[in-house]
């Protein structure tokens, strides 16, 4: 039989409301742009090579409408994987300082996964949702629709999965470190 200990059962205490949160935030973020999505798939195809400058702000515009919507929701998802990795940072920072190793070089790791996980939804949505990338113009160049609109939401469900990625491994390199540390002064 397993037993926990108290400091165990605060530490899960903080975090549960941190995740109940984020699996809320994850759900609304792959379906909170459904009205963008279906503008979008709404449009007669798009050429941007014979499109005049009407066109292209109208197309402009939309994508613009999508990624606000879409960064709004990711932001907030954003702010809770932060919140939620700086606190096991923290703990892990407390345990080596308890354990009288130096956590000045972990606390600084930390502080720069922090910033790099600051805006990389806001990079891949901005990157990826624009006339400069291929696939979003091949999504415009298709006919208005259903299938526009199930290809422009997958597009749209790929780049959150991939900026998701990209901060499970920022996080989890940066607890690695952390863990390292730990074993590398328990080892002396």
């Amino acid at each position: 039989m397993a037993f926990i200990t108290a400091a165990a059962a605060k530490t899960l205490a903080q975090v549960i409301p941190f995740v109940i949160e984020g699996i809320v935030a994850l759900a609304t973020l792959f379906k909170s742009s459904k009205k963008e999505e279906q503008a979008i798939a709404n449009e007669e195809s798009f050429d941007k090579s014979q499109a005049n400058v009407e066109d292209i702000e109208k197309i402009n515009t939309l994508l613009g409408t999508l990624k606000n919507a879409i960064t709004a929701d990711a932001n907030r998802l954003e702010d809770q994987l932060r919140l939620l990795s700086g606190d096991f940072n923290n703990k892990i920072a407390d345990m080596l300082h308890d354990m009288d190793v130096n956590s000045r070089n972990f606390e600084q790791i930390n502080f720069k996964n922090e910033r790099r996980i600051k805006n990389i939804f806001a990079s891949e949505i901005s990157s990826k949702l624009s006339l400069g990338n291929s696939r979003c113009l091949e999504i415009l160049h298709m006919s208005a629709g259903e299938s526009k609109e199930n290809a422009i939401t997958e597009f749209k469900n790929k780049i959150l999965t991939n900026a998701l990625s990209t901060i499970k491994d920022e996080v989890c390199e940066n607890l690695q470190n952390g863990l390292d540390m730990m074993n590398s002064a328990l080892k002396k």
